[in-house]
């Protein structure tokens, strides 16, 4: 943080002198990426700082470490919460101390010492017939182009002796007053934040009073800090200040500004207005973003970035004039997705016309963009070698986000429960099975997982779907399985299994959780005419877990398609010399699927390889002159094509 600052004694006559009430300044540590914080701080807000705005100062300061506020000044809190020496979060000071009930009359602590729920009107009314010897008032004002915020703190002694202001620290906290989101923007489901700390002014160690102040006298300091992104929302800045003993740690007193008076000023939000293609097998998509301004100020044009999975893409300026209230659509350069489940995030990271006033809602944030190259491996899905409460490493997720934020989808072992000592893959012939953990869930939430074989790309195929499941109802109550087929990449879709509850159960229900046995277990086969993509679709109701193992995808070419194979590839020239070309005529064909084996009349391999197009080459100079075979098959071995040829 930049800052200047100035300090001046004044002195002002006056015809009577008193105390005055010392304000109520709570300094409230909390983290969004805590549950505790989640259950206690909404009614903390609602029954104790907001209905004693004037009378209580407060200032919440967010801990690092998953939390979106947390990084602004991590050293001023970690500093300041390392002075009061608790662990707990969320935790509360009240002027200068841990409340607890022997410290502090009409509070009600009985869970730990400054725990929110423990702070009662009672206490606030109490400590407000404190009073204090000082006064503090606090102004501030951004300069024209709201660079920098100018900030005027003046301490004044309001009784008829002289003060020691030895041993006094005065504190500058900037906060950010009210953040109130639609959708909660962290882990903890909180979406209305108070009085969020940003920084210290000058910094966190404060600014030392020294000296005697006299009767009527007041301190006078000034500082200009630069204005910063962290602030989020310049409109809902303020300054908080208090004085605090160095030896005890009393807060003497405490006040703070007003939020700023903001005049033409401009306020952009970012929604997705992309039509996305429902085929899975698209690789990239063009994104179209609409740009909204919703207060009264102009934008001549902004700077969007891109960030996709995690990977920056690209900063790029647009032209996007807006004049008062309304928005424009920005298209962007086409983006590449990565095989599987993509997360895009747009932000706007700078603007050009009247003053942004508020940050926290610059970025929009796409996910569950899912992309299935057509590609396959008939593999079986055993789950054995993946990780125990992870997503598999084969096949594509989406788990759409959960109101409870938990984790619904991963492969278990008989290690994730104490309470299980029997095996709880597929008719407990292996460990490890694939759960769909409606149990954990919250209703209403949903699993999608998709095979990885796609078989779009085989032509004329007929495929076997086969299976392995286990599920228990939860007090005669249950959740929902859909299995769903394509031929087109996801454009369209035909169910092939739909069942829920009682019809889906194999074994009977439970009143608790649900860990299969070796007899609990049921199978499925489902047969298809032609080669598709597979979808597992879970719908929870909240009940109970559904475990899947073994799962085959078997693809058979038929007869003619093979021949059509046959009748497509050529080689020649034949006899050959040196090279040989193995060539494709049909445009349907992936050559990218075929490999090649030349073998010699006893039956030895002397040459393999890929075939990568339509068109190949093969360099074959070192074989002897005589006669040789050259086998062009499937990578699985379904599909042959044998060609006699001669080396000359």
């Amino acid at each position: 943080m930049k800052y200047t600052f100035t300090l001046a004694a004044l002195i002002i006559s006056a015809l009577s002198f008193s105390q005055v009430t010392r304000n109520v300044l709570v300094e409230h540590f909390t983290s969004n990426n805590s549950l505790p914080s989640a259950s206690q701080n909404p009614l903390f807000y609602g029954s104790i700082i907001d209905p004693n705005i004037g009378d209580v100062i407060h200032i919440a300061y967010h801990k690092q470490g998953g939390d979106i506020f947390g990084d602004a000044d991590p050293s001023g809190v970690n500093g300041r919460q390392t002075r009061y020496g608790s662990t707990n979060i969320p935790f509360a000071t009240m002027s200068g101390r841990i409340p607890d009930n022997s410290n502090t009359s009409g509070g009600n602590w009985l869970t730990y010492p400054g725990a929110p729920t423990g702070f009662t009107q009672t206490a606030i009314d109490n400590e407000l017939l404190n009073n204090s010897d000082v006064s503090i008032k606090v102004t501030q004002s951004f300069n024209s182009d709201f660079s920098f915020l100018n900030i005027r703190c003046v301490v004044m002694n309001e009784t008829s002796g002289a003060i020691n202001m030895a041993s006094q620290t005065l504190y500058i906290s900037l906060v950010t007053e009210t953040l109130n989101y639609s959708t909660a923007p962290n882990s903890n489901g909180e979406t209305y934040f108070r009085n969020t700390h940003r920084g210290f002014v000058p910094d966190e160690n404060g600014t030392a009073l020294n000296g005697s102040l006299a009767a009527g006298d007041s301190i006078v300091l000034t500082f200009q800090e630069a204005t910063s992104t962290d602030w989020i929302d310049l409109s809902e800045v303020k300054t908080v200040a208090f004085i605090q003993n160095n030896s005890t740690d009393e807060i003497i007193q405490a006040g703070e500004s007003n939020t700023p008076s903001i005049g033409s000023s401009i306020d952009l939000t970012l929604e997705d207005a992309t039509t996305y293609s429902s085929d899975f097998c698209s690789s990239t998509i063009t994104p179209v973003i609409t740009v909204t301004n919703s207060s009264n100020g102009t934008v001549d044009s902004v700077e969007i970035s891109i960030t996709v999975n995690g990977i920056s893409q690209s900063t790029t300026w647009f032209d996007l004039p807006i004049i008062g209230a309304g928005q424009e659509n920005v298209q962007l350069s086409s983006i590449a997705l990565d095989t599987g489940s993509n997360e895009i995030q747009y932000e706007i990271t700078d603007s050009r016309g009247d003053i942004e006033t508020d940050y926290s809602n610059n970025s929009l944030l796409v996910s569950q963009l899912l992309y299935i190259p057509e590609d396959f491996d008939d593999s079986p899905y055993t789950f054995e070698s993946d990780a125990i409460e992870n997503l598999p490493e084969r096949g594509y997720y989406r788990t759409y986000a959960t109101s409870n934020n938990a984790n619904i989808l991963y492969v278990a072992d008989q290690s994730i429960s104490s309470s299980v000592n029997q095996s709880i893959g597929g008719f407990g012939n292996s460990e490890n099975a694939l759960v769909f953990d409606f149990f954990s869930s919250a209703e209403d939430d949903v699993i999608e997982f998709f095979l990885e074989e796609n078989g779009a790309s085989i032509i004329d195929a007929t495929a076997t779907l086969k299976l392995d499941y286990a599920y228990a109802e939860r007090q005669n109550s249950g959740d929902r399985l859909l299995i769903m087929s394509s031929t087109d990449c996801g454009t369209s879709w035909d169910t092939i299994f739909d069942e829920q509850g009682s019809s889906l159960a194999t074994t009977n229900s439970t009143n608790g959780r649900f860990w299969p046995t070796a007899t609990d277990w049921d199978s499925l086969e489902f047969n298809f005419s032609i080669a598709p993509l597979i979808r597992f679709v879970g719908l929870s109701e909240r009940r109970n877990a559904l475990y899947i193992d073994n799962i085959v995808m078997d693809f058979v070419q038929s007869n003619d398609s093979q021949e059509d194979y046959a009748n497509a590839i050529t080689v020649f020239p034949n006899p050959f010399n040196d090279l040989i070309n193995i060539n494709s005529s049909a445009e349907n064909i992936s050559m990218q699927e075929l490999k090649y084996t030349i073998y010699d009349l006893s039956g030895r391999i002397v040459l393999s390889g890929n075939l990568i197009s339509n068109q190949n080459t093969v360099e074959v100079g070192r074989l002897h002159s005589g006669s040789y075979l050259i086998h062009v098959t499937d990578r699985d071995n379904r599909f042959h094509k044998v060609i006699n040829v001669i080396k000359s």
